[in-house]
This record gives structure tokens, C-alpha cells and sequence, in this order.
């Protein structure tokens, strides 16, 4: 393989190639996509960026190649005379299992989160908080490309009431995100999430 075609492959392109056409919204089994009106711009840097995007990315790569070898392994074990069928099957199961398992777990992680610009507004303050839109970034199934869903800070509250990576939830879905990164930005969502939940750990300081 080229080292053109090495980086095609790479997250961080499919990133940039994401963030070029425009404020995309889709989900990870999505037939198709719907997109902001026009009038709304994503912002050129994120307000927050977690450390582990890529690394979990790749394990959803690798896993889903695992589990392709391996049932054209079992596949092949099942076809020949020479083994028995059943080790077929465990081979299979095996090689499968970590895939529902590793995508209940990292489906609501965010890997990235982006103010989003009203641009037929002023940039005030109370433009920018007034209904305010934020994009947060999660990794597709397959690990190769990434999806946007909107994430309304005022409809921002903690939660523990799903088993899995998960820390916020809105009326869109679930999100986990890592806590003391993004500075005083992140801070500020952490406080309306709080407030929003009836948690005052000092964090919260209005809109």
C-alpha cells in the first residue's frame, strides 16, 4: 500500500475532510444525513479534544478486522474434513463477541466539541448563549470515519443511569466526555450539567 493510501486511511484526514463540507448531523447506523441551515458555522478549533480518540478509533478498526478473519478462519475450519465443525463455531463466536461489546462501550464517546456560530448575529455574549448549539464529534462504527450530533448545553445533565462509557446526556442521546480537559470552556458546560442535574459543586455560573 502507497503512503498516500496509508494516509488516506489515517482518522485525522477523515477529520478535516468532515469539518470542509459543512455541519453534517448523522448517527452511526444512519442511512443518511441532515445539515444545519446554512446560516450556522462550525468553529475553526474545538472547544474540547480528547486524548483518546484515535486510540479508540483503532480498536474499533482492529476489532472489526479481528472479527472478519476470524469468521473466514472458522469458515474455513468448518469446510475441512480434517477439523471438527464445533471448533469452528468457537472460533466465530469468539471472534465476534468483542464487537457489540467494544461498540456499546465507546458508541457515546466524544472525541471532539465545536461551538457553532450563528453568522446573521452578532458575536455577543448574549448571541452566543442565547440558544445555544454545540457539535460534539463521536467515532463512527467501523472506527474509520466520525459523525456529528448537536449537543444543547442547556439541556445538559449528568447521568449514570446507563451501564457503559457514559457521563452527560441530553435530549439527544448520551455522550461521555473526559473531565479537567477543554480549561474554562469546559468548566462552564460541566457547571450547567451540574446545575441542570441539582449538583452544586461551584462550577456553575449562569448561561
Amino acid at each position: 500500500m502507497s503512503f498516500l493510501g496509508i494516509k488516506m486511511f489515517h482518522t485525522s484526514v477523515r477529520q478535516l475532510q468532515a469539518q470542509s463540507l459543512g455541519i453534517k448531523l448523522s448517527s452511526p447506523l444512519a442511512l443518511g444525513a441532515t445539515f444545519l441551515p446554512s446560516k450556522y458555522r462550525m468553529a475553526y478549533t474545538p472547544l474540547y479534544e480528547s486524548p483518546l480518540s484515535k486510540p479508540i478509533a483503532t480498536l474499533k478498526r482492529v476489532s472489526l478486522a479481528f472479527g472478519l478473519v476470524g469468521l473466514y478462519l472458522s469458515n474455513m475450519m468448518y469446510t475441512s474434513p480434517a477439523l471438527s465443525s464445533d471448533l469452528s463455531y468457537v472460533l466465530a463466536t469468539c471472534s465476534v463477541l468483542p464487537l457489540p461489546l467494544i461498540e456499546y462501550f465507546t458508541r457515546d464517546y466524544v472525541s471532539r466539541i465545536f461551538r457553532v456560530y450563528n453568522t446573521e448575529k452578532d458575536q455577543s455574549l448574549e448571541n452566543l448563549t442565547t440558544d445555544e448549539i454545540l457539535v460534539a464529534e463521536k467515532i463512527s462504527l467501523t472506527g474509520r470515519s466520525f459523525y456529528n450530533t448537536i449537543l444543547k448545553p442547556a439541556e445538559l445533565q449528568l447521568t449514570d443511569g446507563r451501564f457503559g462509557w457514559v457521563n452527560w446526556k441530553t435530549k439527544n442521546g448520551f455522550f461521555y466526555v473526559n473531565e479537567d480537559i477543554g480549561g474554562i470552556n469546559m468548566d462552564r458546560l460541566w457547571g450547567m450539567a451540574e446545575h441542570n442535574s441539582g449538583i452544586d459543586n461551584g462550577r456553575y455560573f449562569g448561561k
